[in-house]
């Protein structure tokens, strides 16, 4: 007992070769596994950043086209003639009114449509309580 067993691996001659032949085989083959490992991991690492890039660039279409859309509309809207020669008659307001009401029916996504005069006042609106309320301090008011 007083002999380790490195001693009598060592001592033999065939306790010798096989030491060798696992060293000999050990050492390549983990430096083969830490360089696969590393390879591995920046592989995933590049296809996880290639696939959130991928992803970001289709979002990045969506609300471009979204937006895009939507300022087709308004400008469609913008060009209806009740709502561009409207005058602030109690019948032209009543027309533009009624042009707005259907409009809002037609469910494209907005939640209200206003008209508002020179002044900023609205002067009509699919939300009645707001008929009357001056946004002339309002950002996108460009009098």
């Amino acid at each position: 007992m007083a002999k380790s067993i490195l001693s009598k691996v060592t001592d033999s001659l065939t306790g010798r070769f096989i030491a060798w032949f696992l060293l000999v085989s050990l050492v390549p083959l983990t430096v083969l596994g830490i360089l696969s490992y590393i390879t591995a991991e920046n592989a995933l690492e590049e296809a996880a950043i290639n696939d959130l890039i991928a992803m970001s660039n289709s979002l990045e279409q969506n609300i471009i086209t979204y937006f895009e859309g939507n300022i087709h509309t308004i400008n469609a809207l913008s060009e209806v003639h009740a709502i561009h020669d409207y005058k602030e008659t109690e019948m032209g307001v009543v027309e533009a009114q009624s042009v707005i009401d259907s409009i809002f029916e037609k469910d494209l996504g907005y939640y209200e449509i206003f008209i508002m005069n020179e002044n900023g006042t609205i002067i009509a609106s699919t939300s009645k309580e707001y008929i009357g309320e001056n946004k002339a301090e309002d950002d996108y008011y460009v009098g």
